[in-house]
């Protein structure tokens, strides 16, 4: 599918979830150690139905308190088919993956163990802390229709929790206790919002409104920095305090062209410009800087969207052209492609951890690994998915969304 406000670039592919869903399957992940070993092929996690891919005051008359410790839940039924390591009653594993791997709520394959968090939802966006998994639900039904979701990440024993609804959310982020995400359900209308992960009454805190159509966010330090896509050359990265703006937000770079993914660190701010022909990733001190720096950019790069960044690299999908690239932070050399599909590809979420880079493939339908160091353009297949979208790892999971779910694999 395509973004309504930004037609050359894929979008919801969670508009293609039926909604005639009515149940939601929340599984427990179980952590048992249990000896034995049983392995599998590289599983397919669903059928696709898709073709494609600081002040302490806030400018919001919101009540809202991001520490509030209530929150709604996903109506209607749930069904919960597993919920402990062991479902046999007397500490044995039901089913051993493997090298201490314990499985009974999932599915072993390779000695790892693949479950279903959740499932009934339209995930696009995924972010994770120490104990929960967070996404975005699209907005299947048209604007204001979506929401950003909940679940712990061992498992939501029978429900999935309902931070906000009544979103268009783009993309999330999380710090200190935190959710804040983009929501844009119609250009000049965008907003900043953020709730608390123990929840917000459903009654997030506005952070900036009257927004063309905000994108990618990260936080760095005492400030937020989005994405503001107002169309090739003119869109801009703006910036407040995490509380909230005391006013209009602040420029953060201008002349920027159509901003999605937006990444940071302690130091500096770094974000893709999607261009289908000439698209480039930037970097600026989160301070602020007279011009940005290019990692990336021209012909070669077409349509670069998901972007994570390490202490030494930053890494990005280019989702026009089927690659997975990495340039040192403050460029001085050229993009090294850790890999580049032989076919129709579309890697679309990126995550990295100590050792390695993960991505999803929409187009391909698949969940990759490869070194940091590189994988000579063989990447290790993780799962087969449908049309998968974003990703995020743990120190010992890897968490993505695709259609109709939320899934975790153990150990990534």
């Amino acid at each position: 599918m395509t973004h309504p406000l930004r037609p050359g670039l894929a979008w919801a592919r969670g508009l293609n979830v039926q909604l005639v869903v009515a149940v939601v399957t929340v599984l427990d992940v179980a952590g048992a150690a249990c000896s034995g070993a049983t392995s599998g092929a590289v599983p397919s996690t669903g059928s696709s139905s898709s073709s494609g891919g600081a002040t302490t005051t806030t400018a919001s008359s919101s009540t809202s308190s991001l520490s509030s410790n209530s929150a709604s839940t996903t109506a209607s039924s749930v069904s919960t088919t597993g919920s402990s390591a062991s479902s046999t009653g007397t500490g044995a594993c039901a089913n051993d993956c493997g090298a201490g791997v314990c499985c009974d709520a999932g599915t072993c394959v390779s000695g790892r163990c693949l479950t279903t968090l959740a499932s009934g939802q339209t995930p696009m966006q995924i972010a994770v802390d120490s104990t929960s998994v967070y996404w975005t639900n699209a907005s299947v039904a048209g604007p204001m229709t979506g929401s950003i979701m909940k679940c712990l990440s061992g498992g939501c024993g029978g429900q999935a929790t309902t931070l906000a609804a009544t979103q268009t959310p783009f993309q999330l982020a999380l710090d200190g206790g935190i959710v804040y995400w983009t929501d844009t359900p119609g250009q000049g209308s965008g907003r900043v919002l953020a709730c608390g992960v123990s929840g917000c009454n459903n009654n997030p805190a506005v952070l900036a409104s009257s927004l063309n159509a905000p994108t990618g966010i990260a936080v760095s330090g005492s400030a937020l920095y989005w994405g503001d896509d107002a169309g090739v050359g003119v869109s801009k990265i703006l910036t407040c305090v995490k509380s909230g703006c005391a006013g209009p937000p602040t420029p953060f770079v201008s002349g920027q062209s159509s901003p999605w993914g937006l990444v940071a660190d302690s130091l500096d701010v770094y974000w893709t410009n999607g261009g289908a022909t000439s698209g480039s990733v930037m970097q600026c001190a989160a301070s602020g800087c007279s011009t940005p720096t290019p990692l990336a950019g021209g012909p070669a790069e077409n349509q670069p969207k998901a972007i994570a960044v390490d202490g030494s690299s930053v890494y990005w999908d280019d989702y026009g052209g089927g690659a997975v690239k990495r340039a040192p932070i403050g460029g001085g050399s050229a993009p090294t492609t850790l890999w580049m599909s032989a076919s129709l590809a579309h890697p679309a979420g990126i995550a990295v951890d100590a050792t390695s880079v993960y991505w999803t493939d929409e187009y391909g339908g698949a969940v990759m690994k490869c070194p940091k160091s590189g994988c000579q353009g063989n990447p290790e297949l993780l799962a087969t998915a449908a049309s998968p979208e974003g990703v995020a790892a743990d120190g010992s999971s890897l968490y993505w969304a695709e259609n109709g779910k939320v899934m975790k694999l153990t150990p990534k």
